[in-house]
């Protein structure tokens, strides 16, 4: 299975719920929105989020509430750990809501933990 429909099987009810409400007010739907958002992650943390490299972290099956607290200390400028600076870029603009939907779609990937 490849696409949306791939995506669609690695996630939570919780990600489901979230995505739901940001999806709210955007035309695509959820499966859309969190599909494109997540392809930026994708370039650096692999594949839903299984990265590859010993140097980037796998963001898949990671706590909900971490990656979404992660991905807004980036937003703000409040995280280290990011000697190149990979993070900012992608983070500018994020809303809380954005953040918490990504985070919960990857949190429900399945198997990758």
């Amino acid at each position: 299975m490849t696409g949306a429909g791939r995506l669609a099987d690695n996630r939570t009810p919780a990600a489901l719920a979230m995505l739901a409400l940001l999806a709210a007010g955007a035309p695509a739907s959820a499966q859309d929105a969190v599909q494109d958002m997540a392809k930026s992650c994708f370039t650096c943390h692999g594949p839903l989020g299984v990265s590859t490299s010993p140097l980037i972290p796998i963001i898949a099956g990671q706590n909900a509430r971490y990656l979404s607290g992660a991905m807004k200390a980036y937003r703000d400028g409040l995280r280290g750990g990011d000697p190149s600076k990979m993070m900012v870029e992608p983070m500018r603009g994020m809303t809380d809501a954005a953040a918490e939907a990504l985070a919960a779609f990857f949190a429900g990937v399945k198997g990758a933990r």
